[in-house]
Formats: C-alpha cells, structure tokens, sequence
C-alpha cells in the first residue's frame, strides 16, 4: 500500500507540474545572419506570433547545427534555404508545408553583377553577397565552374540589396544577389542600376521553405498565421527579412522539383 500511494503522489505531482500546454517550437537557418540580428529576429518573430497563440521562435546562423537540431526535436518546425532543404530532407523524411512568394511566385534566380564593362572573363578579388562562405560558394561554382569560382574571394552583407549598392557606389568590384533584390533596386535607384551589368544568371531556384517531420501535420491555426503575414505591416516587415513576400503551400509539382533541383 505504501508503494501505491507514492506512486500516485508521483504521478500526481507530475500531472500537477506539467505545463497545461507547450508552447509550439519554430526554427529558422538563417546563415547571413549574425548573433545581434539572430536576437532581434527572436524577439520580433516572438513578439508576432505571441498575438496568434503559444510559440517559440529560434533563430541559428550555422548550416552544422540543422542536422543536430532535427535529431534532437524530431519535431522542429524549420524555416531553411531550399538549398539546405534539398540536403537533408531524404535523410529525415522531411516534408515541405510552405515555400515563400515574390510576386506570387515560389521561384528565384541568382545572379553575378558587376559594374559596367566588368569582363566574366577576368572575375578577380572579392564578392559580396548576402550568403554565408558555404551557400556563397557553392551558388559561385554553380554559376562560374570550380576553378572560376576558387579565385573569389566572399564577403558577406545583409541582404541583397546592400550587396548590390556596394557595387553601384564602388565599394566593391562584384556583388551574388537575385533577380528580386535586383529589381528592387532597379526600383529604388534606376541610375545606379544603370551602372550594373548581370554578368551571370543562374537556373531557378526556390525561395525558403518551411519544412517538418513527414508525419507531422502543420496545425491549421499555425498554417493560417503564416498564410496572413503579408496582411499587416509587422507580418510583411518580417518576411522582407526572409526577402519574400508571402507564403504558400507547394503544389505536387513544386515539391518534385524542390526536391530535385540543384
């Protein structure tokens, strides 16, 4: 008898200290970001999300951290560059739920910009862009070759944007960035583009995904939050971070291909 009750007042201790509910747990591989930028991300993200239910958000900046932290919380919601997506979704059974939108669509291209009479044919010193030296370099290879590629150097800013200016104001000789950030620009500052030449285009690419564990079904509640975000200034104010506009859910034929592009 003495066993069965300090058993039950175990349990019941137990059920007592146990949370009534546990917040939902969301992560973001954020490569280009540093540790300052990862913690206002936090408190933003949080600070939206709060309005809509119990969530937790948790930026990291290290692609090395993605394969222990999908070990570790087999049900991680995660927000990842589809490059990132395509290395580890076999190995972890992943599936995409929702893929950003730029002008409603799911697809993006990078491209290699210099200024005006820079030649492909001499690519020398440093590249900015706003990737880390592993994305950055491997989209480099994928544009240029191995070998073209091995005689850049990386550096590495926030956004897009920000890369393209250090190449319109001088400051740099060569900037990796995309089509959107480029017409972003172009919007902003036509002269400055004018000074700019695309001196490689790549094939297209997938903006960043939303993956989790096969089996786990994205909650309507959550799913609807993210679908909305475009709708208030503080939503979009987020997403401009991610450099898109809006998410949605991949078709059949998106996820064949997301799952299958290099």
């Amino acid at each position: 008898m003495k066993w069965v009750r300090s058993t039950l007042l175990i349990f019941s201790m137990t059920v007592i200290s146990a949370p009534l509910w546990a917040a939902e747990e969301l992560y973001l591989l954020s490569p280009e970001s540093g540790s300052k930028t990862l913690q206002l991300l936090k408190l933003d993200f949080e600070k939206y999300l709060s309005k809509h239910g119990e969530y937790s958000f948790h930026p990291f900046n290290q692609e090395k951290e993605l394969q222990e932290l999908i070990e570790n919380r087999p049900q991680a919601i995660v927000f990842m560059p589809a490059e990132s997506y395509r290395k580890v979704f076999h190995r972890y059974r992943l599936t995409a739920v929702a893929v950003g939108t730029v002008n409603g669509v799911a697809l993006k291209q990078h491209l290699l910009v210099g200024r005006q009479g820079s030649s492909r044919d001499a690519l020398q010193g440093a590249v900015v862009m706003p990737f880390s030296e592993e994305v950055g370099r491997d989209l480099l290879e994928q544009l240029l070759g191995k070998t073209e590629a091995s005689k850049l150097e990386i550096l590495t800013v926030p956004k897009g944007v920000d890369a393209l200016m250090s190449v319109g104001f001088g400051m740099a000789e060569l900037a990796l960035t995309d089509l959107h950030s480029f017409e972003q620009v172009a919007k902003i500052n036509g002269q400055l583009v004018g000074q700019l030449s695309q001196l490689a285009v790549g094939a297209d690419q997938f903006n960043t995904v939303i993956s989790v564990p096969e089996r786990k079904v994205l909650s309507k509640e959550l799913l609807s939050v993210l679908m909305e975000m475009k709708e208030s200034a503080e939503g979009r104010r987020l997403l401009q971070f991610l450099e898109i506009e809006g998410w949605k859910p991949p078709s059949r034929e998106e996820l064949i291909a997301l799952e299958r592009m290099r």
